[in-house]
């Protein structure tokens, strides 16, 4: 059987701090310009298969980085390069101006968050260039799946609209126009 005792202080808990974990890459060292080498491993038989597992590890470690320092004007540049004989890719820290595009798709410069955050109200429009024609249906899709994830994450803002997406095309130039129209609803 249990003692039970009554006026006994309950003892507060210290939580010792977790210690810092450490980068596997020096984003906190690097300034704009600076850059680091990751070599393939030596028995590497598909190049173009580490790449992508070295730019998708890079990539996901500097944006956690990124989210936990708020910083959002710099990215990360990616070569194939050899470097004392050993083949690697070389990640290069750059600047992002605000009025360069924050993806590419293929050969079409794509959507910049700053431009569909002007899809607001009925009428607002905006227009992306796209540097050739083949590329029309690249940047069709790249702007409508924009706009869909703006309207899904604002539903109140948007209840009672759609996006149109219009192809122009002027002095050899190819855009997309996406306007807000009602559903009339």
């Amino acid at each position: 059987m249990f003692e039970i005792e009554a006026s006994i202080p309950i003892p507060k808990i210290i939580k010792e701090p977790k210690p810092k974990r450490q980068l596997k890459y020096p984003f906190d060292q690097m300034e704009i310009g600076d850059s680091f080498f990751v070599p393939f491993p030596k028995d590497c038989s598909d190049q173009k298969a580490e790449t992508r597992r070295i730019r998708t590890n890079v990539s996901s470690a500097f944006n956690t980085y990124m989210r936990k320092i708020k910083k959002t004007s710099t990215h990360l540049t990616f070569r194939v390069l050899e470097k004392d004989g050993v083949m690697g890719v070389r990640v290069w820290l750059t600047s992002r101006s605000k009025s360069k595009p924050i993806r590419k798709t293929g050969r079409c410069k794509i959507i910049d968050k700053n431009q569909i955050q002007m899809l607001n109200q009925e009428g607002d429009s905006i227009v992306v260039r796209c540097e050739k024609e083949e590329d029309v249906v690249t940047v069709r899709s790249a702007v409508y799946q924009a706009c869909m994830r703006r309207m899904k994450n604002n539903p109140e803002l948007f209840k009672g609209l759609r996006v149109t997406l219009h192809k122009i095309e002027e002095n050899g130039q190819y855009a997309i126009q996406a306007i807000l129209v009602s559903t009339g609803n």
